[in-house]
C-alpha cells in the first residue's frame, strides 16, 4: 500500500518503496512476464497454472494494495501536499536517505565504474526533476502518453510518476478525477462518472502499456548488468532528493500562453512560510524509523526462509 501512497506524492517514487521493501526485482520480473502467450496456459492447463505462471498472488497483492491506497488516500495526500508539505516531504526524505545506506549493500564491491554509474544516475534524475510543470489543455492522446511515460518513471527508484504527471500538466486533473470518483460513493452522478472515469481509463491504458514495455527492459538490465543497474538506480534516488526537500519556494513564469511553475529548494530561513522545524524533524525521524522497521521485517523474513 505504501507504493500507492508514495505515487500520489510528486517527488516520491513508488519504485523507491519497492526497492526499500525488497520486492523490486520480483516486481519487475513478474510484470515483464505478463505476455499474451501466457494466456495459452489458461486454456490448455487451467486457471491455477496460469495464475502461478504470472505470479498472480504477488501481483494482486502489490497492485491491489496500490489501487486501494490510491483511492483511499487521495484526499489525505492531496490535503497534506497542499497544507502540510514540509512534514510530508521530511518524512519521505528520511525514508529515502536512510534507505540508500541499506540498499548500497546490494552492490558487494564498489569500484570506480560503479561510482561513475551512480553519478550518471544522479545527474539524470536531477536533470529530469528540473523540468518545469506545464499548465495546458489536455487531450486524450496527451493523457495516454502521460500515463505511459509516468509509469516508466514510477518503476525507477528516484523518479516519481506523479512528478512526471505534474511536469506534463495532468497531475491536478488526475487527482481531481480520483477525488470525484471517491466522492461518488455517497452520491452517484452519471455525467461526472463518464467524464472522470473516462479520463482515468485513458490514463490507465497508457500505464498498462508502459508497464509491459519498460519492465522488459529493466529485467534485461538487471539480468545482464545487475550491480551496475542497482548503482544507477541508487543514483536516481540521490539525484531526486532535492525535490522532496521539505522547504520549497514556488516560482511562476510564463512562456507565451503557457504558464510554468517551478519549485526551488531553500534553507528553512529562506522559506516563504512557516518552516515548522520541529514537525519536519519529527517526520524525518519517523521516516528513518519506518525504514529500520521495514529492514528488520525483511531480515526476519529472510531468516525464516533460509534458517
Amino acid at each position: 500500500m505504501m507504493m500507492g501512497v508514495a505515487d500520489l506524492v510528486p517527488g516520491v517514487s513508488g519504485g523507491t518503496i519497492a526497492f526499500i521493501t525488497g520486492i523490486y526485482e520480483e516486481l519487475i520480473d513478474s510484470i515483464s512476464e505478463l505476455k499474451p502467450k501466457k494466456l495459452k496456459l489458461l486454456f490448455s492447463q487451467g486457471f491455477a497454472s496460469f495464475w502461478k505462471a504470472i505470479n498472480g498472488s504477488f501481483l494482486l497483492a502489490v497492485f491491489g494494495g496500490i489501487l486501494v491506497s490510491v483511492f483511499s488516500f487521495s484526499y489525505v495526500i492531496g490535503w497534506l501536499y497542499e497544507n502540510q508539505q514540509v512534514g510530508l516531504f521530511a518524512f519521505f526524505l528520511g525514508l529515502l536517505l536512510s534507505s540508500f545506506f541499506f540498499m548500497r549493500r546490494a552492490v558487494p564491491s564498489w569500484d570506480l565504474a560503479h561510482y561513475i554509474t551512480l553519478i550518471i544516475g544522479a545527474i539524470v534524475a536531477f536533470g529530469a526533476t528540473q523540468l518545469a510543470p506545464t499548465t495546458t489543455t489536455v487531450s486524450g492522446t496527451y493523457l495516454w502518453l502521460s500515463g505511459f511515460i509516468a509509469i516508466s518513471a514510477m518503476l525507477l527508484p528516484g523518479l516519481s510518476g506523479s512528478y512526471i504527471l505534474l511536469v506534463m500538466g495532468v497531475y491536478p486533473l488526475v487527482l481531481e478525477s480520483l477525488q470525484v470518483l471517491v466522492s461518488m460513493t455517497t452520491q452517484f452522478d452519471q455525467e461526472q462518472f463518464m467524464l472522470h472515469g473516462g479520463r482515468l481509463l485513458i490514463l490507465g491504458t497508457g500505464i498498462i502499456m508502459g508497464l509491459l514495455i519498460f519492465s522488459g527492459l529493466l529485467k534485461w538490465l538487471l539480468k545482464r548488468f545487475k550491480t551496475y543497474t542497482i548503482a544507477a538506480l541508487l543514483g536516481l534516488m540521490l539525484g531526486a532528493c532535492h525535490k522532496i526537500w521539505p522547504w520549497q519556494n514556488e516560482l511562476l513564469y510564463s512562456l507565451g500562453n503557457i504558464t510554468k511553475k517551478q519549485t526551488q529548494a531553500v534553507w528553512p530561513s529562506e522559506f516563504n512560510g512557516e518552516p515548522m522545524l520541529g514537525i519536519a524533524l519529527l517526520c524525518f525521524v519517523l521516516g528513518i524509523s519506518l525504514l529500520f522497521f521495514l529492514e528488520k521485517m525483511r531480515q526476519n523474513q529472510s531468516t525464516h526462509e533460509h534458517p
